[in-house]
């Protein structure tokens, strides 16, 4: 999947939650979510592209240094876990 694609999906995600869509150079914070959408948002994603693999929710959270967190920094995590987990399943 490619990161325009990916970034596509978490702008549907931010929308469905009532947020502004992302840009590439923002930050993560500029969706404008309350703190509920953010974590809800966030779930999804992580349903979709296993952001938190093998992590407590806290750790999760704090994995992503969320008042920090841009854009890219979000893609490029959902990116490099999307091609682990399509490798693994060509390996299978």
């Amino acid at each position: 999947m490619k990161k325009q694609e990916i970034l596509n999906r978490i702008n549907e995600i931010i929308i469905d939650e009532k947020g502004t869509e992302l840009v590439p150079d923002g930050m993560f914070l500029d969706s404008n979510l309350d703190s509920l959408g953010i974590t809800v948002a966030l779930m999804i994603i992580d349903d979709e592209f296993s952001i938190f693999k093998g992590m407590s929710e806290e750790e999760a959270f704090e994995s992503l240094d969320i008042p920090n967190l841009t854009t890219r920094d979000l893609l490029n995590k959902c990116k490099s876990l999307n091609i682990d987990t399509s490798m693994e399943q060509k390996n299978d």
